[in-house]
């Protein structure tokens, strides 16, 4: 089992150059988790999706449907005091913290997209994954020895060949055409 950032449901989804790598997240635990917020943070990524890039309703409907059916039975409700003083000795928003602190409660890795998460590295607790993983092989021998374990871990290959021209296929396909 995992906890799994918001961004990473969304890219196994809804489609992008990561879905490839939500995809393969997935394969390798199939088992995801997340604080019952993912719902609310979900939305308003589907919403953005219907707003800017034409996601029909029930396009939106189906992904939801498919996010809960990934995550129903480890979605967890948070009391406040481990979150707030998360918040408190980060800099990360109390939102990340939810993450974090099921992440720890759970005794379980975070894994997140680190694009849209880079304060959750200074977050004070946690075995936490980010998904950025090097893209030449200067960057994978520029790091660190624990980063090196990290990204194995992660399956990134080294170095990280580029993404393909178009988007692999996301979970849920577009009845539009």
């Amino acid at each position: 089992m995992i906890v799994a950032d918001v961004n990473l449901i969304a890219y196994l989804l809804l489609g992008s150059p990561d879905t490839e790598l939500a995809q393969q997240v997935l394969e390798r635990d199939p088992t995801w988790a997340a604080p019952v917020l993912w719902r609310s943070e979900f939305r308003n990524i589907l919403a953005a999706y219907m707003r800017q890039r034409g996601l029909e309703l029930h396009d939106a409907w189906q992904a939801h449907e498919l996010a809960e059916g990934l995550l129903g039975p480890h979605e967890y409700a948070l009391g406040g005091e481990r979150v707030l003083q998360l918040v408190a000795a980060s800099p990360c928003s109390a939102y990340d913290c939810e993450y974090v602190a099921l992440a720890e409660e759970l005794r379980v890795r975070l894994v997140f997209l680190g694009r849209g998460r880079r304060r959750l590295r200074q977050a004070p607790a946690a075995e936490m994954e980010s998904l950025d993983c090097p893209t030449s092989s200067s960057s994978w021998s520029s790091a660190s020895e624990p980063s090196r374990r990290a990204l194995s871990l992660l399956g990134c290959p080294r170095p990280m060949p580029p993404w393909p021209a178009r988007p692999p296929t996301p979970v849920l396909q577009s009845s539009r055409r």
